[in-house]
């Protein structure tokens, strides 16, 4: 509900799914709300991977 209120707002904001549920990992992963998912627990690595794709991927900002 979050995510969806947040893409409401800002239809270009990434978001990363973070579920203690490994079953629900595909079906976040499918949602087109999420730009990835993440399962805990996690290392830090892994945050800091899915970040860097994430923010590599991302389009420009356009200042001014």
């Amino acid at each position: 509900a979050f995510a969806r209120v947040v893409r409401n707002l800002n239809p270009s904001t990434r978001i990363v799914a973070i579920t203690g549920l490994p079953d629900a990992t595909e079906r976040l992963r499918g949602q087109s709300q999420f730009a990835n998912c993440l399962i805990k627990p996690f290392t830090a690595e892994a945050l800091l991977h899915t970040l860097h794709d994430l923010l590599a991927t991302a389009a420009p900002v356009v200042t001014g």
